[in-house]
């Protein structure tokens, strides 16, 4: 029988220099070893080897340390940072409302419910009729938060560290009725470990960013919630990279909701590895260089954003005016222009309409014909043709009748997507013909980016327009009210 090979090298190497860290470590101030604190090491992986990892000759780039970046959001207070707690109650205020909007379709509804019966616990959604257990409660709140793909995204992360972090947030403050001012402490501690994370790490082809480095935004903001130290954030952390999600795009493909577990299992599982590392369970540093080789795009890998300790990635974030993938975005405010221009104007009588777009819009929204919601919402020919023929494109975009009306269907038809060498970034440029008669429509930004934050009137009136048919005006008001006009001393309620 053939002896198996021996480990390679870089393999025995890594199992050496990291075996002290899962020792039993010491509380208090002494913490890990000098050597460790409060050091986490990422390495980029360059060229791979047989085994799927980094060629053991190259040359490693330095260490980083993401101590002084917990120390740095540690020391924040959101009294001292008035853009910041405003970014946050904004933020928490549009997933709440879309967690909301969720729970209204039946099956969020019906999760909610059959969780309740084997994890009761104090944490009521609003909603719902029985509270649930905190870690499920996050589950149910991540799911039915990007069940209508209508929250919120940071571009530099290509995903979005406000709901993960959200999600654990909420669960665990109503459950520990936390002061409103903590649980926004804790989305923003969470938003920029997750969002640095994001931009360092790049999903392969085939793979989906929700999930994956989102666990990495939980378990901070659980941490954080917590009152977890330095050392102990750091090794929740870890913990998370031992077994980041490797999430797949299939179920978007196929039309499977199953994508939407992605958010719901990082928001959970991050406070089991908060709660975790607080009862004295460990994980090795060398997580993130394992992780990042294994699950992630080597070759696009950059840890610099590890080491900003200046600027708030969660100023940056944005929020979103539509529900659909943001991709989809640039197509439907085109729309809106053409709808403009042409008040009362039939989409029906359209002979032909070209949107062109950038190359990673057509990437991971390409699908044509949508048969389900999940489809659709990453459609840009559904979300235009949509948007054409009712000059917007909410939640309703997206019920059983929408997707099966023949107007939409035979307009959607007449869509042709081209991707522009012109645009680099973000953008679209919509060309519609009508007989002899042509006109076209150049968007480059949109409500919610950088330059064109949604204000706060946008955002409760989102929130209003999908919290409303589940929960009712007065409810909504007070939940609306309670995150933007509340004390940050104030209990926090959902």
């Amino acid at each position: 029988m053939r002896v198996p090979d021996p480990l390679p090298d870089r393999h025995q190497l890594l199992h050496q220099a990291r075996a002290d860290s899962c020792t039993a470590r010491q509380r208090g101030a002494g913490g890990l070893p000098p050597r460790l604190k409060p050091t986490l090491f990422f390495t980029t992986m360059g060229t791979k080897n047989g085994n799927g990892g980094a060629n053991p000759d190259s040359e490693q780039p330095p260490m980083i340390r993401v101590g002084p970046l917990l120390e740095w959001l540690g020391g924040i207070r959101l009294a001292e940072t008035p853009q910041v707690e405003e970014k946050a109650r904004l933020l928490l205020v549009d997933t709440l409302a879309c967690a909301i909007s969720g729970l209204g379709k039946a099956e969020p509804a019906a999760l909610a419910a059959q969780l309740a019966r084997i994890a009761p616990g104090p944490v009521r959604l609003p909603g719902t009729e029985q509270g649930l257990a905190p870690l499920e409660a996050a589950f149910v709140l991540a799911l039915a938060a990007c069940w209508d793909e209508a929250c919120e995204g940071l571009a530099r992360a290509h995903g979005r560290p406000g709901l993960h972090a959200a999600a654990s947030a909420a669960a665990l403050g109503s459950a520990f009725k936390s002061t409103l001012g903590e649980v926004l402490q804790a989305v923003v501690f969470g938003y920029e470990i997750g969002g640095r994370f994001g931009e360092a790490l790049r999903v392969r082809p085939g793979m989906h960013v929700d999930g994956g480095w989102g666990s990495l935004a939980g378990a901070a903001a659980a941490s954080r919630l917590l009152n977890a130290n330095i050392e102990t954030t750091q090794h929740a952390l870890a913990m998370a990279a031992c077994q980041m999600p490797c999430s797949l795009y299939l179920p978007v493909a196929e039309g499977c909701t199953a994508r939407n577990t992605y958010s719901a299992h990082a928001a959970a599982m991050g406070i089991f590895y908060a709660k975790s590392a607080i009862a004295g369970i460990t994980a090795p540093p060398g997580a993130f260089d394992a992780a990042g080789a294994l699950n992630f795009d080597a070759e696009k890998t950059d840890v610099s954003p590890l080491e900003a300790t200046e600027d708030f990635y969660i100023l940056e974030g944005y929020l979103k005016p539509y529900a659909a993938v943001r991709h989809v975005h640039y197509g439907v405010a085109c729309a809106e222009l053409w709808r403009r221009d042409n008040p009362g104007a039939d989409p029906g009588e359209i002979d032909a309409i070209e949107l062109e777009t950038y190359q990673e819009a057509v990437t991971y929204c390409g699908n044509r014909r949508p048969r389900t919601a999940i489809q659709a919402q990453f459609s840009l020919t559904y979300g235009l043709a949509y948007a054409l023929r009712t000059g917007n494109l909410t939640p309703d975009a997206y019920l059983p009748e929408a997707l099966e009306d023949a107007e939409q269907q035979e307009l959607e038809r007449k869509i042709r997507v081209t991707v522009s060498p012109n645009i680099r970034d973000r953008g679209a440029v919509l060309h519609v013909r009508s007989g002899a008669h042509s006109e076209s429509y150049r968007v480059e930004s949109i409500a919610g980016d950088i330059d064109r934050p949604m204000s706060t009137g946008q955002v409760i009136a989102k929130a209003r327009e999908y919290m409303t048919p589940v929960i009712g005006t007065e409810k909504s008001r007070q939940i609306i009210d309670a995150i933007l006009n509340g004390s940050l001393e104030a209990r926090f309620t959902m």
